[in-house]
């Protein structure tokens, strides 16, 4: 069996500072007329977001595990699309945290083609913590999360473009 063409990852980590998962898409990811689907934008992000809480904060997203007496599932979604993509583009999503508030924290990715460097969507996922016994119950972000995204924040701060583009709004 002959390959046409080296295999590639689909997704991986590029830089640690700022936090960046390169994405290549996947033909399955498009419609017949081989655009992306707007769906998919929603999934990147969202793995942005779970790889960097897991390998850039050392925090697993949603349940709670390991002892952990918190769980962080999403509250809200903020998605602006700026460009389209198309089978094979390779884009990086640059991952930036928000200032982490009393029972939230913001995780916000803009999204580049790498060919061009043309942006191609920014958005903003809104976590709460809540007590792992009853998720109807908030509690304060945890004081080593709360460290652990203000260290980031100093060394990778969210560019004000971005936060303008996916400022949630009452």
């Amino acid at each position: 069996m002959t390959v046409a063409e080296p295999l590639i990852a689909r997704e991986y980590v590029v830089s640690r500072i700022p936090f960046t998962v390169r994405r290549v898409v996947d033909w399955v990811e498009c419609d017949p007329a081989g655009v992306v689907y707007a769906g998919h934008y929603t999934e990147y992000m969202s793995s942005a977001m779970r790889i960097f809480r897991e390998h850039g904060l050392g925090e697993a997203l949603g349940v709670a595990s390991d002892g952990k007496d918190f769980s962080t599932p999403g509250k809200a979604v903020s998605l602006v699309f700026l460009g389209p993509l198309w089978p094979r583009d390779v884009f990086d999503m640059v991952v930036y945290a928000g200032e982490p508030r009393k029972s939230t924290i913001d995780v916000l990715v803009h999204a580049v083609r790498v060919d061009d460097g043309s942006s191609v969507f920014v958005g903003r996922t809104t976590s709460i913590c809540v007590s792992a016994s009853d998720r109807r119950q908030t509690v304060a972000v945890p004081d080593h999360l709360r460290r652990a995204i203000e260290e980031y924040r100093a060394v990778a701060p969210a560019m004000p473009d971005v936060l303008r583009q996916v400022e949630h709004r009452a």
